[in-house]
């Protein structure tokens, strides 16, 4: 009797031997062992007793599976038979999640311990999310065969499961597409969100969004210093040369006829002391003018603002591995919902900036710091100008209140403040977004802001530079 057709890649050694289990395995150790514990690290100067442990255990299920499949070699005259679909796709699976493991762990070696998270198919390497992609439908169409060739008397409910089950796994590898393919920023730190910045923002040697720059300028040539957080940074905005230190830069250049160059010193979810800090690192540029675009988060250093656990790193174990977390390491498609879901939240309960603003005290001791950002580039020689930026205006009175106190506060302590505080009145703020999940500004709200204050900034310039003349040597 002819023997039913069987899946050709099982007559393959590989198969037949369960070597997908050992490859998996061997390459979750490596990915492991690339990670370097962050306080103690009495084993081999790279690992805490705890994670070492981990190793172990990886390593011994990586020694049985060798045995395992050692086991399997054919001993005898018969040719050992060949492996099943659903032993074939098992193996398969194994062998791209330890790959795909290994990749996330050689590409960011401090993520190389997510699988004490239990993130076990979350990554932002665009080829590890798509193997780990690879991996769920594998997983999920033959769990679904399975459960329905084995369920007997309970077979529709089975089915009405397994669809369910099919139907969120195209939404996740939609979702897994579309961040590979278009990824967009979202207001939230999500797979997404990182895999624009690996794409759009390539870093120099300052550690900075912006390109290569001498120590010494070009005879004939000014530079400008911007310093900011994700706003200066250009978060959502593809091309450099659209932020708002570039455009400014060439707005100067025609207007003065000199020929100006822009330097970029922003990171995102910085604050005023850390901008503070890349002032100093940056003055071995010698800048001529230095703009601090400053932002209504920039002062949340003086209170606590909680943050959410979900994209945080909670000190608990059960904080760690609560539903909500695991959810949102695990799935592209979750991220989606979540962070649409958050928005609605946010327009419901409404936002803006912090306690810092409302309090006269915390709002004095954050402007002697501002006031220590200007001094220092001033005693560099620099212009300085303080260029508040919130592209939510529009719309937004409390917001609107909060901006107008702060500008008010700064001028009465001499702050060098260039006020936006009516540029975008023509516009309505989702013509200043980025896109419609994240509120940082588009190209069109760098350039507005750039037409209104460049103006301004250049006659600190001219000022500057009279007063320098006349003052005595």
């Amino acid at each position: 009797m002819d023997q039913p057709p069987t899946l050709s890649l099982g007559s393959s050694r590989f198969f037949r031997w369960r070597l997908g289990n050992v490859v998996g395995t061997i390459c979750l150790w490596c990915g492991l062992a690339t990670y370097r514990s962050y306080s103690s690290r009495p084993i081999l100067g790279r690992w805490s007793y705890p994670y070492a442990a981990v190793l172990l255990a990886v390593a011994a299920v990586g020694v049985l599976s060798i045995r395992r499949a050692w086991r399997r070699r054919p001993s005898g005259p018969e040719p050992f038979p060949p492996a099943g679909w659903g032993v074939v796709a098992i193996e398969m699976a194994a062998a791209l999640w330890g790959l795909a493991y290994l990749l996330d762990a050689i590409d960011l070696p401090e993520h190389a311990d997510k699988l004490l998270d239990l993130n076990l198919f979350g990554s932002s390497m665009p080829l590890a999310a798509a193997l780990n992609g690879v991996v769920l439908l594998v997983l999920g169409i033959t769990g679904a065969v399975l459960a329905v060739t084995r369920s007997g008397k309970w077979t529709n409910p089975v089915l009405s499961v397994c669809a369910l089950m099919l139907g969120l796994l195209v939404v996740e590898t939609v979702s897994r597409a579309k961040t590979i393919l278009a990824p967009s920023i979202q207001g939230f730190p999500t797979y997404s969100t990182t895999a624009w910045e690996r794409r759009y923002a390539s870093l120099n040697r300052e550690g900075f969004r912006d390109r290569e720059h001498p120590l010494a300028a070009t005879t004939g040539t000014r530079r400008l210093l911007l310093v900011g957080d994700s706003y200066g940074f250009g978060m959502g905005i593809e091309r450099p040369e659209d932020r708002v230190g570039e455009r400014m830069a060439r707005r100067l250049s025609e207007a003065t006829g000199e020929v100006w160059e822009g330097i970029n010193a922003s990171r995102p979810n910085s604050n005023t002391l850390d901008e503070i800090r890349f002032l100093q690192q940056m003055l071995p540029y010698h800048p001529d003018l230095v703009i601090l675009l400053y932002v209504f988060n920039d002062a949340d250093y003086l209170h606590s603002s909680g943050g959410e656990a979900v994209a945080g790193n909670p000190s608990t174990l059960v904080g760690r591995l609560s539903l909500l977390r695991l959810l949102f390491n695990n799935s592209y498609a979750f991220q989606e919902f979540y962070v649409r879901a958050r928005r609605i939240f946010f327009r419901v309960k409404g936002s803006g900036p912090g306690s810092v603003y409302n309090d006269d005290g915390l709002l004095q001791t954050h402007l002697a710091d501002v006031a220590r950002f200007v001094a220092i580039a001033e005693e560099a020689g620099a212009t300085v100008a303080i260029v508040p930026f919130d592209n939510s205006l529009p719309g937004a009175p409390p917001l609107q209140k909060h901006y107008h106190r702060f500008v008010e506060a700064a001028s009465s302590r001499g702050l060098p403040v260039v006020s936006l505080e009516h540029a975008f009145d023509a516009y309505s703020a989702e013509q200043l977004r980025v896109n419609g999940l994240d509120s940082h500004p588009n190209e069109l709200a760098d350039s507005v802001a750039v037409e209104q204050a460049w103006s301004e900034v250049a006659r600190r310039i001219t000022e500057h530079q009279r007063r320098m003349a006349v003052a005595p040597n």
